[in-house]
């Protein structure tokens, strides 16, 4: 029963329950838990069940920031009050981490006063975070280091929103992989930029909705993609339930030492598109949308041909389907009229794949489809335009199982 405040000037402090403020508790009555001290960082590490407190959380040092810590997977530790930024002038970070959940739904800024320092978050461990607040005002940089944080809108620079007004989302760190997930409701357009800051771990960015009944959303990324440590590594575009999707204009390049290959997937109706003809990455494309009667999309103006910038970069296969069966996974071209020599790749055992004409005049494919995953499925010809299809090159079987070929659409 305490009064006093909390103060983890360094180290970890690990309770099962946080409790609120005014209430006996664990960590007593107060309303006040402080995290970092000087140059060192403190970490609060929550082993209990599933609770929310109004508890309010301050970064205490000069330079060190603070962590709070999910240790239970499938447990969520909800925290209402407003961050307090403290009044260091120098920037700090606060991480959200651990193999269970942490919801921040409390308003998140800056250092106080006009010289406050900056404060950046970081999510670490294979737990999700969730961000909120579209009031959050701070301006450092959001790190998806490893695990998922979700959002429900993504914002714009110098703009208060659940990811602050900052300009900058890195995700990935050495050889794991950071997701950011979008729950919007209605479309949103962004000039945030996404970094690739991995060595050989990815980041992704999947469209999530809400609940079935939920409106669908379609996220639209109008900056250049960033990339930062060398490595081959994979940007991910998915959809998880319902039908949502995602739009990324923005250039995808390779980077220095390290070649980017896109994967677009998912276990929802995902519609997706890149809407920059100039991609020159050269890493593989892949399209595995793995959920049954479900559809995975990804729509592009230009295919180009092997070793040409395109919509899908340079490469020379594109592999579509999974390993789910009555799965569809469609390259759909939405420009004028063009012949491409890229190679269509029957790459899953089960699922099907395809290439809609959804764009205007001749789409002519020149080179024979291969079909490299074993198992029967079906290889899709659709369009939804006045716009021709062609399919100029050999459709065959895989080496143990029969191609079906199935016409669709209007």
């Amino acid at each position: 029963s305490f009064a006093g405040a909390v103060n983890i000037g360094n180290g970890s402090f690990s309770v099962a329950a946080l409790g609120n403020s005014g209430s006996n508790s664990q960590l007593g009555s107060s309303g006040n838990i402080t995290l970092g001290g000087g140059g060192n960082s403190g970490q609060l590490t929550w082993t209990g069940n599933s609770e929310t407190s109004d508890k309010v959380f301050t970064l205490g040092g000069s330079t060190g920031g603070g962590t709070i810590s999910a240790s239970t997977s499938g447990q969520t530790l909800t925290l209402t009050s407003a961050l307090a930024g403290g009044s260091s002038t120098s920037n700090r970070t606060l991480t959200l981490a651990g193999a269970g959940n942490v919801a921040f739904s409390g308003l998140i800024g800056n250092g106080t006063g006009a010289s406050g320092g900056v404060v950046s978050l970081t999510k670490i461990g294979a737990g999700n975070g969730y961000l909120s607040n579209a009031a959050n005002s701070f301006t450092g940089v959001v790190l998806v280091k490893q695990g998922s944080l979700y959002v429900p809108s993504v914002g714009n620079i110098g703009f208060n929103s659940p990811l602050g007004a900052g300009d900058t989302i890195s995700l990935g760190d050495s050889s794991n992989g950071g997701t950011l997930r979008t729950t919007n409701t209605v479309d949103e357009t962004s000039d945030k930029v996404i970094v690739l800051a991995g060595t050989t771990g990815g980041g992704s960015i999947t469209s999530n909705v809400v609940s079935q009944t939920a409106p669908s959303a379609v996220v639209t990324f109008t900056k250049d993609l960033s990339i930062v440590g060398t490595g081959a590594k994979i940007f991910g575009l998915a959809s998880s339930s319902g039908t949502c999707g995602i739009n990324f204009n923005g250039l995808i390049a390779d980077g220095v030492g390290s070649v980017i290959s896109l994967r677009v997937n998912g276990s929802g109706t995902g519609n997706f598109s890149l809407g920059n003809s100039a991609n020159s990455f050269t890493g593989s494309v892949t399209l595995d949308g793995n959920t049954v009667n479900k559809a995975t999309i990804l729509n592009v103006a230009s295919i180009g041909n092997v070793g040409s910038v395109s919509g899908i970069g340079k490469i020379g296969t594109v592999n579509l389907g999974s390993a789910t069966a009555d799965s569809d996974n469609i390259l759909a071209h939405t420009g004028t009229g063009e012949v491409t020599d890229k190679v269509m790749n029957l790459a899953g055992t089960l699922g099907n794949g395809g290439v809609s004409q959804s764009g205007t005049g001749l789409l002519k494919f020149t080179s024979a489809m291969t079909a490299t995953g074993l198992g029967a499925k079906s290889f899709i010809l659709s369009g939804s335009t006045a716009g021709a299809g062609e399919f100029a090159g050999a459709i065959v079987d895989s080496a143990s199982g029969a191609t079906t070929l199935r016409k669709q659409g209007s």
